[in-house]
């Protein structure tokens, strides 16, 4: 786990006009994170018998969702996508992790009519 031992340091890197270049931006670093995610587990979700699948990765179900819900509407088709794909749907809550993509869907704010509607769906 990293973190930051003074806030000082995060607060410049958050404020383009004092870190110039080496700004950034926490929208795109979740939708990188999220994409990342979803593309590493896509040997995951494939085709094949369930027996035949490997386990998902524990931090992609865990946080997939999450990253994708809080880079806000740039990933907002690739959130729509993911929550389209029922084999990942699928593994994320036999590992225990359904509670995590309620959670993030619900505090996402602006969903698409899509992913509201998966939302809906998987609260019930």
């Amino acid at each position: 786990r990293v973190y930051m031992l003074h806030k000082s340091p995060s607060d410049w890197l958050l404020d383009r006009r004092l870190s110039g270049k080496h700004a950034i931006d926490v929208n795109t670093g979740h939708q990188r994170l999220g994409e990342f995610l979803l593309e590493s587990s896509r040997s995951h979700t494939g085709t094949g018998t369930p027996g035949q699948r490997a386990r998902l990765n524990p931090y992609a179900s865990k946080y997939t969702i999450l990253h994708l819900c809080r880079a806000g509407a740039s990933a907002s088709a690739l959130l729509d996508k993911t929550l389209s794909c029922w084999e990942f749907l699928r593994q994320v809550c036999a590992a225990g992790d359904g509670g995590r993509v309620l959670a993030a869907l619900g505090e996402a704010g602006k969903l698409s009519a899509y992913a509201h509607d998966a939302h809906r769906w998987l609260s019930r």
